[in-house]
């Protein structure tokens, strides 16, 4: 059973309250650390990836479509942990030297080798991850050592086993097709509908009767 909200807060971040909407929503916690996110310095020189994306197209700077941000792609390739000759399954040939190029820029704004800056890319997004994870165990009481970590997504597998470290799991569950997982997940999942209708005044100035009427769905609605 998908636990479903019925509250939720757009563009919510740890210092900002985000802008509330009481409309049913998958529990979802994401976070932007795909591997197209970006890598950044700031202006106090910390360093950020994401949730900025060079997205498919350029893409990151080793699929040599024009990226020239260092990405968390990148950082995998730079660091050993994709093979540059074996990208999907050998149909692409990853550009080593273009995400060499864009590290060193990033390894020159953090003042440390391009090992270094590359390193740092990984460990900030792995990071991050581990924090959305607690974000779902921890924070709401949950001890993440008694769960198994299903690694869905064209990211997930790649990270499963640093953020498995990470957190103390020792069970990992890849699923065929991992990239279209989720997207499976939807279309197999049961279709629902659901009406939900705003008002904003006083309460005595509300016709409950009227709205139940213009929520319950027609028959010719819930038959499509």
């Amino acid at each position: 059973m998908v636990p479903i909200n019925t509250l939720h807060h757009i563009e919510r971040t740890p210092t900002q309250a985000g802008y509330p909407l009481q409309v049913p929503v998958v529990d979802i916690v994401e976070i932007g650390t795909g591997g197209g996110s970006i890598a950044y310095v700031d202006v106090a020189g910390g360093l950020h990836v994401g949730p900025r994306s060079a997205g498919a197209v350029p893409g990151p700077a080793c699929y040599d479509k024009g990226g020239l941000d260092v990405t968390l792609t990148d950082a995998n390739v730079l660091t050993g942990r994709l093979d540059p000759d074996f990208f999907l399954g050998g149909q692409v040939q990853l550009n080593v030297a273009a995400a060499e190029s864009a590290n060193q820029r990033l390894a020159d704004a953090l003042g440390v080798t391009p090992q270094e800056s590359a390193r740092g890319v990984l460990r900030f997004g792995v990071a991050q991850m581990a924090n959305a994870l607690r974000l779902v165990t921890i924070r709401r009481g949950h001890d993440s050592r008694d769960f198994t970590l299903v690694a869905s997504g064209g990211n997930g597998p790649l990270h499963a086993s640093l953020l498995a470290r990470e957190l103390g799991i020792t069970t990992i569950i890849v699923p065929p097709g991992p990239g279209h997982f989720s997207a499976f997940g939807m279309l197999e999942g049961a279709t629902t509908a659901q009406a939900v209708q705003t008002f904003i005044g006083h309460l005595a100035d509300v016709d409950l009767e009227g709205f139940w009427r213009e929520c319950r769905p027609t028959r010719s609605a819930s038959s499509r």
